[in-house]
C-alpha cells in the first residue's frame, strides 16, 4: 500500500508548523494553504494607541494571527502588564514569548473562552478590546455585551482566498494514494472543494451533497461535528478529532496516517 500523505490547508505559517509536527512523527506531509492573511497594521496601531488611554481595558485574542500581530507591535512593551485573554495555548505562548506577563488562555474555542472570562470576573463589569480577524464563527463582542461588559471589536486582518500549487495532491489522488487534509474552518473546506472541482477531481454527483466512499478522494480531518457536517455536504468523508484545538487535530491526523500503513 502507498504511504499516506497529509496536507495542511491552514494559512501560513500554521500549515508549515503542522507539516513540521507530522514529519517529526514520521508522516509524509505538505503545506497547501487555501487562504493568505492580509494584516491591517493601521487598524492595530489606532486601536492600541487608544488603548494607552484606557488602563482598565483588557485585550481579547481569538486567533494565533492576532497574537502574532500584537506580539510584533512596535510599542508592545508599553503595556506588558495588560491582561490578555487568549483563545488557546498556542496564541498565549506567542504572547508570553513576546514579553506579555498577564496572559490567560482558554482551550481553543471562543465560546469556552467566554465561559472562562465570565467565571473569572463574575463579580464586576469589565472593558475589553477584541483584536479580531474579519471572519468569525462566534461573536465575542455581542456575547460579552449581553453579559453587561463593554467590548469593542477591531478587525486587524482578513483571510483572502489563494490558489496554491496542488499538483502533488492531484498526482496522489490519481494514483489512489491515501490522502487526508487538515482544515479548521468552514471557509477553508469550501475553498478546498472548489479547487478540486476546478481541476475536475470531483464528479457532478459528488458535488450534489452525496458522500463518496473509499479513499479515492481526500479525507478531511476536522475539529468539530459542525465542520464534519459541512464536509459531508460537500461530498467528502471526514474524521473528527476528539477535542477542539490544534493538538487534538494533529493527534487525530497522526492516528489516521498510522492506520493506513
Amino acid at each position: 500500500m502507498s504511504k499516506p500523505l497529509i496536507f495542511s490547508l491552514r494559512p501560513e505559517p500554521d500549515c508549515v508548523e503542522d507539516v513540521a509536527f507530522l514529519k517529526e512523527a514520521g508522516i509524509e506531509a505538505s503545506p497547501l494553504p487555501m487562504m493568505a492573511i492580509k494584516g491591517d497594521d493601521a487598524a492595530l496601531d489606532t486601536a492600541l494607541e487608544a488603548l494607552s488611554n484606557m488602563p482598565d481595558t483588557e485585550i481579547l485574542i481569538t486567533s494565533k494571527q492576532s497574537a502574532r500581530m500584537l506580539a510584533a507591535y512596535h510599542d508592545s512593551a508599553a503595556f506588558p502588564q495588560r491582561r490578555i485573554w487568549c483563545v488557546g495555548a498556542g496564541s498565549a505562548e506567542i504572547l508570553r514569548r513576546a514579553g506579555f506577563m498577564k496572559v490567560k488562555a482558554g482551550t481553543a474555542d471562543a465560546a469556552h473562552l467566554l465561559e472562562v472570562i465570565a467565571a473569572s470576573i463574575a463579580d464586576k463589569k469589565a472593558s475589553f478590546l477584541w483584536l479580531s480577524g474579519a471572519d468569525i464563527a462566534f461573536d465575542m463582542e455581542k456575547e460579552l455585551n449581553k453579559l453587561g461588559h463593554r467590548a469593542e471589536r477591531v478587525i486587524i486582518y482578513q483571510s483572502v482566498a489563494r490558489a496554491p500549487e496542488c499538483q502533488q495532491l492531484l498526482d496522489a489522488l490519481a494514483t489512489g494514494r491515501p490522502v487526508a487534509a487538515i482544515a479548521m474552518s468552514a471557509r477553508t473546506i469550501t475553498l478546498f472543494a472548489e479547487m478540486l472541482a476546478h481541476h475536475k477531481m470531483l464528479s457532478n454527483q459528488t458535488m450534489s451533497n452525496q458522500v463518496v466512499s473509499g479513499q479515492d478522494k481526500p479525507i478531511l480531518i476536522v475539529q468539530s461535528p459542525a465542520l464534519a457536517e459541512r464536509v459531508g455536504n460537500l461530498g467528502f468523508l471526514s474524521i473528527c478529532a476528539e477535542e477542539l484545538g490544534r493538538e487534538a487535530l494533529l493527534t487525530c491526523a497522526v492516528g489516521w496516517a498510522q492506520r493506513q500503513i
